[in-house]
């Protein structure tokens, strides 16, 4: 065998580690994601992803190969209903995502595994070359959680996704670590950006959903957890 086939058979091992590892990297983003929901009582609603492999329908092949790494950088919103003291959720006019009521809340899990990717994503449109990211050493991986407050009764039709999150949540915004407490149109949001190596053990998981929880209760005047 040439030392190219022998180059190309140890890349292709390499290769196999890589997925592996990705493999238990997804499941401990996962564990993290589903222990702040619980934690903060909110149920799954929407995923937005930066960048995902589309339908089937569409040509694989044609897009972004960041898209086969959906992890790269996504997020995940969740919302809190409003409920009885029995525990079932306040009806109102339609369905909770597109009417929300005053109090009810949104809660944004914010990915970033690799600033490198994320910093050169913020500044064009074409794919993002690793070639032109920082070193992997220099660069950083970080979770960002936001809660929203509705402070006004929908009675019209008023997605939470469309017409909540999307127009006061830039991704400009995130990438810069950013905090605003007030929006406009009667929401409110309070922000908090972790390094993700601070979620990686169960011990520092706890700590820091409950540093969170007690940042978004005092700034927000809401009260979080499970009810």
């Amino acid at each position: 065998m040439s030392q190219s086939s022998e180059e190309t058979k140890a890349a292709l091992t390499d290769v196999r580690k890589a997925f592996r590892l990705l493999w238990a990297y997804n499941k401990r983003i996962f564990h993290i994601v589903q222990r702040i929901n619980e934690q903060l009582g909110f149920t799954f609603y929407y995923t937005d992803n930066w960048t995902a492999p589309k339908n089937s329908g569409s040509d694989f092949c044609t897009r972004w190969a960041w898209d086969a790494l959906p992890t790269v950088t996504t997020g995940w919103l969740m919302l809190r209903p409003n409920k009885k003291e029995d525990g079932t959720i306040v009806t109102r006019p339609g369905d909770q995502s597109n009417n929300p009521l005053t109090g009810e809340m949104l809660l944004h899990i914010l990915l970033v595994s690799d600033s490198g990717f994320s910093d050169v994503y913020a500044k064009q449109k074409s794919e993002p070359d690793p070639l032109k990211f920082v070193a992997p050493e220099s660069a950083e991986s970080r979770l960002i959680l936001s809660i929203y407050v509705n402070d006004v009764d929908r009675t019209e039709k008023l997605n939470w996704y469309d017409s909540i999150f999307k127009p006061n949540a830039s991704k400009a915004d995130f990438l810069d670590h950013f905090k605003k407490e007030s929006l406009n149109n009667g929401i409110r949001r309070y922000s908090k950006s972790y390094l993700l190596e601070e979620f990686l053990d169960d011990e520092g998981l706890m700590s820091r959903i409950s540093e969170f929880q007690d940042g978004a209760q005092k700034a927000l005047d809401v009260s979080l957890g499970v009810s």
